[in-house]
């Protein structure tokens, strides 16, 4: 088994809803499926959710270390696609993402 460094934004969204559902596979297809999504009642998502201290069960956006919730979550959503998309182009991928942090090393 060898680890790999992710730094996917995460999108946690209430899988109960259709329409969030539907929204979250938009933002996943639009940011070209570099946005991650977990539903909210998942154990993944109580831990992504205790790890940042935030009340469980809110729509939230992870990435490099932040975490967005509720209402805010809609401005940052475009801000990650674009940063997902410039990261994509030869040369710039280095230029955008230095000095903010490593990601998170999981196993593959």
């Amino acid at each position: 088994m060898r680890s790999v460094v992710r730094e996917w934004p995460v999108l946690l969204y209430r899988g109960t809803c259709p329409r969030c559902r539907l929204l979250s596979r938009a933002v996943v297809l639009a940011s070209g499926l570099a946005v991650r999504r977990v539903a909210n009642d998942t154990p993944e998502a109580a831990a992504i959710y205790a790890r940042h201290g935030v009340a469980a069960g809110k729509l939230a956006l992870v990435h490099r270390g932040r975490i967005r919730v509720d209402r805010r979550v809609f401005a940052a959503v475009w801000w990650v696609i674009a940063a997902c998309w410039l990261a994509r182009i030869p040369g710039l991928g280095g230029i955008i993402h230095r000095g903010r942090g490593r990601g998170e090393e999981v196993a593959a």
